[in-house]
This record gives structure tokens, C-alpha cells and sequence, in this order.
């Protein structure tokens, strides 16, 4: 049970980061954003693949829950990256709103 929920919860934080890079306008805040949710995806599989015996057990570390300190950090570092996006997204599209509304009432 507590496994199928921390595996649920990690597959939603993926799909979240991965729609960030979708809806991205930037071409490089896209691929920064859908690099990132590839590396977890690739680390979440590589890791699930070892425990079920499907391919060779090997260093990857699972994403926030291993007990390795720099793959954390690089983690840590690379959630603040599309977290970054989505807010300058976010902002962009603010801004964007902001002008067209402004200029309606002129």
C-alpha cells in the first residue's frame, strides 16, 4: 500500500513536470522541463526494473527517497529549474493578459 502510494505520487510529480515543458512557450524552458521529468522517468523505471528482477540492479538512485546526498541536491536543483519556468511562464502569460486588457479600456 505505502509503496503503491509513494510510486503514484512520484509518477504525478513526472506527468506535472512534464506538462510544464508542454505548455512552455520557450523553446529551451520546454526541454529543460521534459529533460528533467525524462531523467526521474528513466530513474523511477531503471530502479522498479531492478526490484522486480526484469533488468540488472544497478546504482540509480530512486528520486527523493535514496539515501544518496548528491543525487538529491542534483534533484533538489533541477525541481527548482521547472519550478522557475513555470513561474516566468506563469508571469509571461500574466503580462500577456495585463496588455490586452489594458488596452480595451483606452
Amino acid at each position: 500500500m505505502g509503496a503503491s502510494l509513494i510510486l503514484a505520487l512520484v509518477f504525478f510529480l513526472i506527468l506535472r513536470i512534464i506538462l510544464v515543458g508542454i505548455r512552455a512557450k520557450n523553446p529551451f524552458n520546454s526541454m529543460m522541463a521534459i529533460g528533467v521529468g525524462g531523467m526521474m522517468l528513466v530513474q523511477v523505471f531503471v530502479n522498479i526494473g531492478g526490484i522486480s528482477g526484469i533488468i540488472p540492479s544497478t546504482g540509480v538512485t530512486f528520486p527523493f527517497l535514496s539515501q544518496g546526498g548528491n543525487s538529491l541536491l542534483v534533484l533538489s536543483v533541477a525541481i527548482a529549474f521547472v519550478l522557475n519556468i513555470d513561474a516566468s511562464e506563469k508571469r509571461a502569460q500574466l503580462y500577456e493578459e495585463l496588455e490586452t486588457h489594458s488596452s480595451n479600456y483606452m
